[in-house]
């Protein structure tokens, strides 16, 4: 069996691109040929089967469908967010579906990120993903609501929509312990409390700093730290826009913590590069992911990994995978994260009791599972 992703790829720095490296990872020794298709760029040395080809340019179309030609999968899969694509999406798509058509390959489309492309391009995506679910196959997601939301208002037949949750993130082995970041090694502290991301204006991070405030009213924590570890996402073209709504917002977050004088003890890294994940979850004391909106949150997934106390917001791909084992927090709700984190501070047997419970989740969702899911929905889709 042949399978050809066509997505963005490392070393690209976001979320959908390190999501399909995983997955071509956990897919390389399940006797399956991996290929993926991916945005024009350099070609890296030592890898194979990447083929870094997608732009704008006037032959792109017709070297995408020559290299699909060449690779000769049995199915195809997209994995697709707006932002990730762009206006390529009408370069892409269109070809895609005409070598489906023209070999009778199978197409597989994951959504990333549908509720919230709904949300704010509704008039504009809901005919894309009507489209899409009548030409593909499979569609995949990665949450309950967003199956939910594309059988409702999209009209996606529910025999096609399959559920394949995001996957724990696989730290090496072999990661350090201790970050090498310097405004972090700085730190004294052994009670650090972490946000781990991109500063977007949905991840209230504004809500942590109010129960942060709090929490450092209370003499028993005043050693404790909050680490702010991410940038604002770069963004081009058109979504331009969005970066600056970001940067604005975390010019607010940053006018908060004066206005509660906590500028010593509140540190911002900037991004986080992939071999300090490990070392700067391991860390926190506690990580928290006080969001106003998510579907579902690579973030989490690095989390449940990491075996450290998690503060999430009940909403989307938290509730789901918390609901039984963690600690769920209403949206936008200051004093019950502040309840929480001083819950966690204050009981060792609190923070054991958590990350034990973590096991039940870590089995559900470990890649190993989720590549054996997949693998059957692709089967199931090769001997149709």
């Amino acid at each position: 069996m042949r399978i050809c992703f066509v997505s963005s790829y490392p070393p690209s720095k976001e979320g959908v691109g390190e999501y399909t490296s995983r997955i071509v990872s956990d897919l390389s020794d399940k006797n399956v040929e991996i290929s993926v298709v991916t945005f024009f760029g350099k070609h890296i040395k030592g890898e194979n089967n990447i083929f870094r080809i997608i732009n704008a340019k006037r032959r792109s179309k017709q070297l995408l469908y020559n290299t699909l030609t060449e690779i000769k999968p049995d199915i195809i899969h997209v994995q697709y967010a707006v932002p990730i694509f762009k206006f390529l999406t009408f370069i892409t798509l269109p070809v895609v579906r005409k070598y489906q058509k023209n070999s009778g390959c199978k197409l597989v489309v994951t959504l990333h990120e549908p509720k919230n492309e709904l949300s704010y391009l509704g008039i504009v995506i809901r005919p894309l993903y009507r489209w899409l679910g009548r030409v593909s196959d499979q569609i995949w997601v990665l949450t309950t609501d967003s199956r939910n939301i594309l059988i409702s208002i999209c009209k996606v037949d529910e025999k096609k929509v399959k559920i394949i949750p995001h996957g724990l993130y696989p730290f090496k082995k072999d990661s350090g312990t201790r970050t090498n970041l310097k405004c972090v090694n700085d730190l004294k502290s052994n009670e650090i409390i972490l946000f781990f991301g991109y500063i977007h204006i949905n991840k209230g991070i504004q809500y942590l700093i109010d129960a942060f405030a709090e929490i450092s009213k209370n003499p028993a924590h005043q050693n404790t730290q909050l680490i702010i570890a991410g940038s604002v996402r770069p963004r081009s073209g058109i979504f331009r826009t969005f970066e600056l709504i970001d940067n604005l917002y975390k010019f607010r977050i940053k006018r908060k913590i004066i206005k509660y004088s906590l500028q010593k003890r509140v540190t911002w890294t900037g991004y986080i590069e992939n071999n300090e994940i490990y070392s700067i979850f391991k860390t926190a004391k506690i990580i928290v992911l006080p969001y106003t909106k998510a579907e579902q949150s690579g973030v989490l997934n690095i989390a449940l990994a990491s075996n450290r106390p998690i503060i999430a917001s009940n909403i989307g791909g938290f509730h789901e995978m918390l609901k039984e084992v963690g600690i769920l927090v209403s949206v936008g709700e200051p004093a019950e994260i502040a309840i929480a984190i001083d819950k966690i501070l204050n009981s060792k047997n609190e923070s054991n009791y958590l990350v034990d419970a973590y096991k039940k989740v870590q089995v559900k969702y470990s890649q190993e599972s989720v590549a054996r899911q997949s693998i059957l929905y692709y089967q199931e889709l090769f001997h149709e």
